[in-house]
C-alpha cells in the first residue's frame, strides 16, 4: 500500500483516528506500507523502518 501524505491535511482528531487505522490494517492484515511524509515525528510513530531521502539519495537509515 503506497501512501503519498495521507495524514498532511487533517485535523488533529482525525489524524489520530487515520493513524490508529493505518496501524490496525498493518496489524491485521500484514501488508507493507509504503508511507511518504515530511513530517519526522509521524514517520516515528508509524514506521517500523524508515529511510530519508534527498536528492535521490538514501541519507540515512533506521
Amino acid at each position: 500500500l503506497c501512501l503519498d501524505e495521507p495524514l498532511a491535511a487533517l485535523d488533529e482528531e482525525l489524524h489520530g483516528e487515520m493513524c490508529r487505522l493505518l496501524e490496525r490494517v498493518h496489524r491485521e492484515t500484514g501488508v507493507t506500507i509504503l508511507h511518504i511524509t515530511h513530517s519526522p515525528s509521524e514517520a516515528r510513530r508509524l514506521a517500523g523502518c524508515h529511510f530519508r531521502l534527498a536528492d535521490g539519495k538514501v541519507l540515512c537509515d533506521e
